[in-house]
């Protein structure tokens, strides 16, 4: 799609793509019998990537990309991953074969530029990143004794409502927190708090003091079996369960709050089993060097049967209001860091409330998220591939942000003005041991052929003193 801004109709090659046949394709790739809501019913399949980058190899072609005097530069967004990995979780069987397809769809695509772009592979540049990690699901991360659990949000909210109707309005029933959240932006009721005579300090300090209370009252019932789901399930088939007896966690006292944030309760550390080895009788005899057989043990003692689970409950890691961000009130450390570039102005009054790690919003019927502060979250690849690369693996950490000023420096140019990235020079080659490309001459109209996608960008053809191409990650 596109705006008058910039054209009256659509070109002709997108056109003729929108009336082919690659819309009939990707649907029969993906056991979808009606086009009726083609998003939904395709969008979380692979399918939806070979139908993205199908229209990316049309727009190759129809727009001559390669074959300028500058510099094309294509872009690619791929989010079957993102819909697929929210239903089923990062480790279900159904995104490992996600996986699988979009490296042979990105295989074959890459395959097409090769001889679709003048001067090949050794003439485009690659870029592979992504915009943001994701959680286990609670199942998983329960099975693996990490404090992994569904938050109820209306719950919570119910409760802070509640709270707040008890500390300012006894009696009523005041919306004072707004419906539908998600975390972990709480959003307040800016007008019912000022009919009440109430600022946004006062507001936003009243429902971060409810926070912790209303934390401990979303904790499971006691006494209820709990099915979890076995970590990392076969591919193709479905998740093994095993099903594990459930203690309500006690709920001791909060801690006090700090001066730049609440402190929830600390999680609950993993359970460490006991487990007899033999009797005195029969002691246990522990393998030799290679090559030396090793004596068993008779008479071994079964081991203990494992105590009951304690079911994770939800716990609170850090609050932190409006003002508190706005005012850099933040902890002086990464943590702090990150919440300080996370912070916007805008959505009015909010207090900002992160569960411990392994903890997100949810019903408990599956599924799983993202919008932390951990690793997993912020855990992405970035990998280039091009003749300017020196082909290795890279292990300090960098960040997406990188691509840009990196691909700058590629391509002899200054930094964007507001470019915050750093030019990974450890996988850069010496400017003596690479030729820049030289400008092409104009190449004939190629006609579209394959299908397949990532983001990639297509530069001027090289010299013929350029190296070969390489990678980097």
């Amino acid at each position: 799609m596109t705006s008058t801004y910039y054209m009256q109709q659509l070109p002709e090659w997108a056109a003729a793509f929108d009336d082919g046949p690659d819309i009939q394709l990707a649907a029969g790739a993906a056991n979808v019998t009606s086009l009726t809501n083609f998003y939904s019913q395709v969008g979380a399949t692979n399918a939806a990537n070979t139908y993205e980058v199908s229209f990316a190899e049309a727009l190759i072609a129809g727009e001559q990309l390669g074959t300028h005097p500058a510099t094309d530069m294509l872009t690619l967004s791929l989010s079957p991953n993102d819909i697929e990995g929210h239903h089923f979780g990062p480790d279900s069987p159904e995104e490992h074969s996600m996986v699988l397809g979009l490296d042979a769809t990105l295989d074959l695509f890459f395959s097409w530029l090769d001889t679709h772009v003048p001067g090949g592979l050794a003439n485009v540049v690659i870029a592979l990143s992504a915009d943001h990690g994701i959680a286990p699901t609670p199942a998983v991360s329960s099975a693996l004794g990490l404090p992994g659990a569904y938050i109820n949000t209306d719950r919570l909210v119910a409760d802070l409502n509640q709270a707040m109707n008890a500390k300012f309005s006894p009696g009523e029933n005041v919306v004072y927190v707004l419906p539908h959240q998600e975390l972990p932006y709480l959003s307040l009721n800016r007008p019912t708090f000022e009919r009440a005579g109430i600022n946004e300090q006062e507001a936003e300090d009243a429902v971060q003091v409810a926070l912790e209370p209303a934390f401990r009252t979303l904790a499971p019932p006691t006494g209820e079996p709990r099915t979890v789901q076995t970590p990392n399930p076969a591919p193709g088939g479905p998740a093994p369960a095993i099903a594990a007896p459930v203690v309500a966690a006690s709920t001791a006292k909060a801690p006090p709050a700090e001066k730049t944030g609440r402190t929830g309760a600390a999680p609950a550390a993993p359970y460490a089993g006991t487990m007899r080895t033999a009797t005195s009788a029969a002691p246990l005899i522990a393998t030799g060097p290679a090559g030396v057989p090793a004596k068993t043990a008779l008479n071994m003692t079964p081991p203990d049967p494992a105590p009951p689970r304690v079911a994770p409950s939800p716990q609170l890691f850090r609050s932190f209001t409006r003002l508190q961000m706005a005012a850099g009130q933040v902890p002086p450390t990464e943590f702090g860091q990150l919440l300080a570039h996370s912070y916007s102005p805008n959505g009015g009054w909010y207090v900002a409330a992160f569960p411990v790690a392994f903890q997100m919003e949810g019903s408990g019927s599956g599924g799983t998220t993202h919008f932390s502060p951990f690793s997993y979250d912020r855990h992405v690849p970035l990998g280039f591939f091009g003749a300017p690369f020196v082909p290795g693996t890279y292990l300090g950490r960098v960040e997406p942000v990188d691509i840009a000023s990196t691909l700058a420096s590629v391509l002899g140019v200054n930094q964007p003005s507001a470019a915050v990235g750093h030019v990974l020079t450890q996988a850069l080659k010496p400017a003596a041991e690479f030729a820049y490309p030289k400008e092409p001459a104009a190449a004939p109209h190629h006609a579209r052929r394959g299908r397949r996608a990532g983001a990639a960008v297509a530069v001027p053809e090289s010299s013929p003193e350029a190296p070969p191409a390489g990678g980097a990650k």
